[in-house]
């Protein structure tokens, strides 16, 4: 539906925000004030998690279909992506499994079967090229 359409068009936004902002801390900020870096990360995590948190389910996908969306999609990758989100992660010591709901999706995105048969012949989610 629209409706659907517009709330992964919500979750790939913000995780478009996220991916700008980690680059930022991990690749400029973190040069010139890792103190800075590691509190930008901090709270950049805390405010989008908070609202995806808000938004989700208590069990499900996002939309309560049988299979994961876009939304469902874009929430795994921010949490098990190595850049730029997993070195951010790591440089500010954040814990994304602190957020519930968002666990609990996560698990089961990764638990759908196209979707692990796709991450267990990957090597783009763990990639690190620049050892960050």
């Amino acid at each position: 539906t629209a409706q659907q359409r517009a709330v992964d068009m919500m979750f790939m936004g913000i995780k478009e925000e996220l991916l700008q902002n980690c680059a930022k801390a991990i690749f400029t900020t973190q040069a010139e004030d890792k103190n800075k870096a590691v509190k930008d990360v901090r709270a950049l995590f805390d405010k989008w998690f908070g609202v995806i948190e808000d938004q989700l389910p208590a069990e499900g996908f996002t939309h309560g279909l049988s299979y994961p969306t876009p939304a469902d999609l874009a929430l795994l990758n921010i949490t098990i992506a190595a850049l730029p989100f997993g070195s951010a992660a790591k440089l500010a010591q954040y814990d994304f499994r602190k957020w519930k709901k968002v666990t609990t999706l996560c698990d089961k995105v990764k638990a759908d079967e196209n979707v692990a048969e796709y991450l267990s012949g990957s090597t783009h989610t763990d990639a690190n090229p620049f050892g960050v």
